[in-house]
């Protein structure tokens, strides 16, 4: 799959920067929706640990970012799935604070100890339209979060 190549690139790229500044935190985000959401989990799943693996080895953290909001569950399923049976859990998920539903998904998130960040969220399919509403829910969002991570 082309696109996993290019991924698995840029991580390889980033790996090299890694290395020449250490003390620096490296990420990359992906969207899951090029690699295999549409095809199906199995497919996902696969596609998203060796991205994984290959951000482990450069030590690169890997930010899934399910931008399409019918993905999410998907997405998340196959990320608690995943830090289920790794033990350095060098991932997380990217959360939009222009969906409801990212309350019940940080809890999860921060049950597993799987990492968040909280995004405003660029996309239309949010249920949350006010701008107001979407910066009340961010700022909600980052309370929760720093309540339940360490």
């Amino acid at each position: 799959m082309e696109i996993f190549e290019d991924y698995s690139r840029h991580i390889e790229k980033l790996g090299a920067l890694k290395l020449r500044y250490p003390d620096k935190e490296i990420s990359i985000a992906v969207k899951p929706s090029r690699f295999g959401t549409e095809i199906s989990k199995i497919h996902f799943i696969y596609y998203a640990l060796q991205l994984c693996n290959t951000a482990l080895t450069h030590n690169v953290f890997i930010w899934f970012d399910a931008e399409k909001i019918n993905d999410r569950p998907l997405v998340l399923n196959s990320l608690l799935f995943l830090a289920q049976r790794r033990r350095k859990r060098n991932f997380g998920l990217a959360l939009q604070s222009m969906h409801r539903s990212s309350f019940a998904i940080l809890d999860r998130l921060i049950g597993c100890g799987i990492p968040a960040r909280i995004v405003k969220g660029a996309y239309k399919d949010g249920d949350i339209k006010d701008a107001r509403a979407i910066r009340d829910n961010f700022l909600l969002l980052y309370r929760q979060a720093k309540k339940g991570y360490t």
